[in-house]
């Protein structure tokens, strides 16, 4: 049963954060509550609940880096133009 912009249930947002907080993935929420897995994500994400190590992660030893001017700079200032090689 797909559901499209139905408002969401108290009820609907409590199995949410149970399923959730049990470790339920979007997908089996998604087929219980009617929903899609995109619907569930952007609810959970909405109402504070995201998961752990999901994100991005830096290799063991890595380090952001700085911004790097580009090689060869053009500006325009008051109709005068400047070309600089750095």
């Amino acid at each position: 049963m797909k559901r499209n912009n139905k408002t969401w249930t108290p009820k609907e947002m409590s199995t949410l954060r149970k399923r959730f907080q049990n470790g339920s993935t979007d997908e089996q929420i998604a087929t219980e509550l009617g929903r899609s897995a995109s619907a569930i994500q952007q609810r959970r994400v909405s109402g504070g609940y995201r998961r752990k190590g999901k994100g991005p992660t830096l290799k063991a030893g890595a380090k952001y880096t700085r911004y790097m001017k580009p090689s060869t700079e053009v500006s325009i200032l008051w109709g005068l133009v400047k070309f600089s090689k750095a």
